[in-house]
């Protein structure tokens, strides 16, 4: 049995056809029949049944795909890394958009200190697209603040961070320290887009304390939250970090919430079993000494 073999027996079971498989890697669907043919031959088991016009895997070949994807993932590995090896090194990072834009950029300035040669590839995206990417081994280590959900992913928290209520000078929280987390009722809100970890926070204790709000804006960029609340069109619910220059300058205001718990972590992800290369290991060793940020609350 050649990792061809499995290639072609993986893309088989994705699509539940033959024919489908050949046409996307590019080959005759009689070498697709070959290639299963001479694993199940080979290892005397049925690997497919066909219902209706559909292959579907076998208790055995369910069994084997499971293996397959670990033993495909390691292999791009392996070819990654010894390309790596006979260039610069590189490393694929996904991160989300908290973490992107306040947070990777020094542990990456870091980096190519000790490595000028290093390659950072740095994604931005949700947590569910970055999830996603890992398990395709299209990302190397994801670095995000939402839940993972996958059981073939390790999760290792780094940093803790808190969300707090932002507002405008003209908004009646001005000037608070803290808020009651029952004032949230009935505000207008300015929240990220869906898919967003910080906004699935958001709405998971909104919802627990029953509290009734209405959402005004739904935003994919910080800049656009940013201006909608300094144009006091609703309140938002985001890391002090984000906004620690309009804090500093006054164009907002920035206050606990008290009666529920708004803190969250900051978590590297990465693929159980992930083979590391030298300049992953130091990424993730300089990550571990990053401070828990800034106090930017009055």
């Amino acid at each position: 049995m050649t990792i061809r073999n499995l290639e072609i027996f993986t893309k088989v079971a994705e699509l539940g056809s033959m024919s489908g498989a050949a046409k996307h890697l590019y080959i005759t669907q009689p070498s697709v029949s070959l290639a299963i043919a001479e694993i199940e031959h080979e290892y005397d088991v049925k690997l497919f049944d066909r219902v209706g016009n559909r292959l579907r895997l076998t208790p055995t070949g369910q069994q084997l795909l499971e293996y397959t994807t670990s033993i495909l993932h390691q292999y791009k590995e392996m070819e990654r890394f010894l390309k790596d090896e006979s260039h610069s090194a590189s490393i694929r990072i996904g991160a989300t958009a908290t973490v992107g834009q306040y947070i990777i950029a020094p542990i990456i300035e870091q980096l190519k200190g000790e490595n000028p040669d290093i390659k950072c590839h740095v994604t931005v995206a949700s947590t569910s697209v970055i999830e996603e990417a890992l398990l395709k081994s299209e990302l190397d280590i994801g670095f995000v603040e939402g839940d993972i959900s996958s059981t073939a992913l390790v999760v290792k928290p780094i940093m803790t961070d808190e969300l707090s209520v932002i507002c405008s000078p003209e908004h009646p929280f001005h000037l608070r320290t803290s808020i009651r987390v029952e004032e949230l009722n009935g505000q207008n809100f300015v929240l990220r887009e869906e898919g967003s970890g910080t906004r699935a926070k958001v709405e998971d204790i909104l919802r627990a304390h029953q509290i009734k709000y209405s959402p005004q804006w739904s935003c994919s960029s910080f800049g656009a939250i940013k201006e909608a609340v300094m144009h006091n069109l609703g309140i938002t619910i985001i890391s002090p970090r984000v906004v620690r220059h309009e804090l500093a300058n006054g164009d907002l205001w920035a206050c606990r919430i008290e009666g529920a718990s708004f803190k969250r972590t900051f978590d590297l992800v990465y693929r159980q079993n992930k083979f590391f290369t030298g300049s992953l290991k130091r990424f993730i060793e300089i990550s571990q000494f990053l401070k828990n940020g800034d106090t930017f609350l009055p």
